[in-house]
């Protein structure tokens, strides 16, 4: 026969040291969640940055280009009113080896001056481009006489 021996009843639940590294896990995923978001949202604002710095970009290109006529070379900068009060450009005109075609450099920057962030944009663009040239379309004279144009 076996000595009884006095047995001492088993707990149940968690040692402390169980609980010490369920706590560090814990903190570190905790942790790792955060970086992600404030990266994630970092990341959501540079992309609004320069989603907006595309379209002012376009939009002052387009007014360039509507006033075309005027273009000659020479620097110019600027910034795009209190609306985009971080924004700022500056327009370089360039002639190029081709009569009346120009290229232009339009840089858009933005955060602090002493380190801002930009993004630069080149195009091409003719100064003669808004001119319409009027050609003849009907010819009244020989011909039908109806306005009609003449083939000869």
């Amino acid at each position: 026969m076996r000595p009884l021996r006095a047995s001492r009843p088993r707990r149940r639940g968690f040692t402390l040291i169980e609980m010490i590294v369920a706590t560090v896990l814990l903190a570190v995923a905790v942790v790792g969640a955060l970086a992600a978001y404030a990266a994630a949202t970092q990341s959501a604002a540079h992309s609004e940055r320069l989603h907006t710095a595309a379209l002012l970009a376009q939009k002052h290109l387009t007014e360039l280009e509507l006033q075309s006529d005027t273009l000659s070379g020479g620097e110019q900068q600027g910034d795009f009113g209190p609306e985009f009060a971080e924004f700022r450009w500056r327009q370089i005109v360039e002639p190029t080896e081709f009569a009346n075609l120009y290229r232009v450099t339009f840089v858009v920057q933005w955060g602090p001056p002493y380190a801002p962030r930009e993004r630069i944009f080149v195009t091409f663009m003719r100064s003669d481009q808004n001119q319409m040239v009027l050609s003849p379309a009907t010819s009244t004279s020989g011909g039908t006489g109806n306005g009609a144009p003449t083939v000869p």
